[in-house]
């Protein structure tokens, strides 16, 4: 199912454009996890809309958390040792 992008900041996929970030292995947890919950949420959003909503709003909040691993991870990576 294709995004529609609002605005810059629309999404995580769109914040970690504007930062130029690459997914890295600390944020595939929250990716999958975004992933599954928001595949439940259209599964059941015709029966359950109130739960659906909840299993989106969780997916978002695992993209951003997702994106701050991998702006931690970028940081981390410039920073001398």
């Amino acid at each position: 199912m294709p995004i529609s992008h609002r605005d810059d900041k629309c999404c995580a996929h769109c914040v970690m454009r504007e930062m130029d970030l690459e997914c890295g292995e600390t944020s595939l947890n929250e990716r999958s996890m975004a992933e599954e919950n928001r595949t439940w949420a259209q599964a059941i959003a015709f029966a359950y809309p109130f739960i659906a909503k909840a299993l989106s709003d969780f997916a978002r909040t695992y993209d951003f958390e997702a994106v701050m691993h991998d702006a931690d991870a970028s940081i981390r990576r410039r920073l001398p040792h």
